[in-house]
């Protein structure tokens, strides 16, 4: 999440973090957002994505950056063709390890599209991608088993003995990183891999690789 691929860091220096993910060899790669700032989008940035592999597929929305853009639509487009995944205005069904899982993607407040999601069956395991951790709340009305999540930065700034000081969120910095759970939910808020300003503190990005688990 939060790759903000810009002119602040180096091509090689995204090369290595995208081939770190795939180094990760895991089955399926999730992108919540603000995946890259410059405007236009370069070629170079679209085949980047493109460079991504994973066996059950590269799921993507996009950010309040991203839809900010002179031609976020073409940016989509773009991605797609790339073999990525948009679950910007579409659910989908599929089986991962003999589990029915449904991806879906939530880009509120930035987009007005809806979901187009209602209540799974408990024999499908659901997952939302949604950039803010603000559709906690969605999420746990509509019973939705995991949403990943991301825009907090990690907080950008940690403070010792306060924590994180920075919260582009209506729940201020309660959600900035890590596991949460309410009701069905659960919520993964990851730091992120990138951003525009080239500073944080006590909170570094990250590539957040999770592990699902059948209950026992």
């Amino acid at each position: 999440s939060d790759i903000h691929v810009s002119r602040h860091f180096t091509r090689e220096f995204y090369g290595q973090l995208f081939e770190q993910v795939n180094q990760l060899e895991s089955d399926v790669i999730a992108l919540t957002g603000d995946l890259a700032d410059l405007d236009p989008v370069p070629d170079w940035v679209v085949k980047l994505y493109g460079q991504l592999t994973a066996p059950s597929g590269i799921y993507f929305i996009l950010g309040n950056h991203d839809v900010r853009k002179s031609q976020p639509a073409k940016f989509r487009q773009a991605l797609v063709k790339e073999g990525l995944v948009d679950l910007g205005k579409q659910v989908l069904r599929q089986e991962i390890a003999g589990t029915h899982v449904d991806w879906i993607g939530n880009e509120r407040p930035w987009s007005d599209a809806d979901p187009g999601f209602r209540q799974s069956s408990p024999a499908v395991f659901s997952i939302v991608l949604a950039h803010s951790p603000d559709q906690f709340g969605w999420a746990q009305q509509h019973q939705v088993d995991l949403l990943l999540a991301g825009h907090m930065h990690g907080g950008q700034i940690q403070v010792p003995g306060i924590g994180p000081i920075v919260g582009p969120s209506r729940d201020g910095v309660t959600y900035s990183e890590g596991c949460f759970r309410r009701g069905p939910t659960t919520m993964h808020v990851t730091r992120g891999a990138g951003g525009l300003v080239p500073l944080r503190l006590n909170c570094a990005p990250e590539i957040s690789r999770l592990e699902i688990r059948r209950a026992t």
